[in-house]
């Protein structure tokens, strides 16, 4: 039975890790578009939130 856990949190951190990289790139090309750093930090935490709760 704990392999099934040890099994669940591999997925949710793959996921997990993906989404803040996806996040991560879109933060970096909107700071790149000339936005400041407090609404691209919050793009990336929407990005993050959104990627996690699909």
């Amino acid at each position: 039975m704990k392999n099934k856990y040890l099994e669940y949190i591999i997925i949710y951190l793959s996921v997990a890790i993906v989404c803040f990289a996806i996040a991560l790139i879109v933060r970096i090309m909107v700071m790149n578009k000339g936005v400041d750093i407090f609404s691209a930090n919050t793009i990336f935490w929407l990005i993050t939130g959104l990627g996690v709760l699909s």
